[in-house]
């Protein structure tokens, strides 16, 4: 089984982890609505990547569940 000759000091471990660190994302905006999003990916906004529509989005697909004040109600019944 292979086994190191000598041991790794702390300086040259330090050396060889120096580039090791995290990045921080890129990020752009998108051409069509301008809503901030990474780089290479679809837009979580509009939908669009690369000039065109990916996805479809409204607004009603973002709600849950459609919010009804109690005179909606009342005039419905």
């Amino acid at each position: 089984m292979p086994v190191p000759k000598k041991r790794v000091g702390h300086s040259c471990q330090g050396h060889r982890r120096s580039n090791w660190k995290a990045t921080i994302p890129a990020i752009n905006f998108c051409p069509n609505c301008g809503a901030p999003k990474h780089l290479h990916t679809l837009c979580g906004t509009c939908g669009f990547y690369k000039d065109r529509i990916v996805l479809e989005r409204s607004i009603a697909d973002d709600l849950d569940e459609p919010e009804t004040s109690s005179e909606e109600t009342t005039q419905a019944e």
